[in-house]
């Protein structure tokens, strides 16, 4: 059985407590217990608050790997847990706002299927945060080309931007905990007290 670290439980906690906001506006339209336009602005709102803090989350991650063997050991867990954590949380945005805006997707089947309509998006956001995706499910709508769109910036980010990327990005890092080091070695121990 995987036994995730605490570390990794800890930076993950937040952005699972998201996706779970997102499954509250899912069941608040279902029964539809609010009216659509609030559903679908406060789901624009959890989704920019996933957005912020994947991109902090995934930055601090890797800037705590220069002094820390434990977040340096567990980084590839943590990118992995991650990339499924965005992949099944646009799969669920994707279905709330088709279920708010019927004719936000096109899809090529499952119409009246809401299982087949949920494995439908989890197939359209894999394959748009991977950029391998196809032409037969896709957006139809404004706010749905914008959730699609902001799903392949984040993968863009996540994959080319942070994985290519990750020694220079630890290089930046290492060299600002040593400036920081410096800086407080030079103030010494009574310039620290106030």
């Amino acid at each position: 059985m995987l036994r995730l670290p605490a570390s990794v439980l800890h930076a993950l906690l937040l952005f699972a407590g998201l996706i779970g906001l997102g499954a509250v506006l899912f069941v608040l339209d279902w029964y539809t217990l609010a009216r659509p336009g609030l559903v679908a602005g406060l789901l624009l709102l959890v989704t920019a608050g996933k957005l912020w803090y994947c991109g902090r989350a995934v930055l601090g991650w890797i800037r705590r790997t220069v002094d820390s063997t434990e977040h340096l050991h567990h980084l590839t867990t943590f990118m992995a847990l991650t990339v499924l954590l965005i992949i099944t949380s646009y799969a669920l945005d994707y279905y709330c706002l088709h279920r708010i805006y019927p004719g936000a997707f096109r899809l090529p089947f499952g119409e009246r299927d809401p299982l087949g309509q949920l494995l439908t998006f989890f197939y359209l956001s894999a394959g748009t945060f991977t950029t391998a995706g196809s032409n037969e499910v896709y957006p139809t709508t404004l706010l749905g080309q914008c959730y699609v769109t902001s799903e392949m910036l984040i993968g863009y980010a996540t994959t080319v931007l942070v994985v290519a990327n990750l020694a220079h990005l630890r290089h930046l890092f290492r060299a600002a905990y040593r400036r920081g080091r410096q800086q407080r070695a030079a103030v010494g121990p009574a310039g620290q007290f106030f």
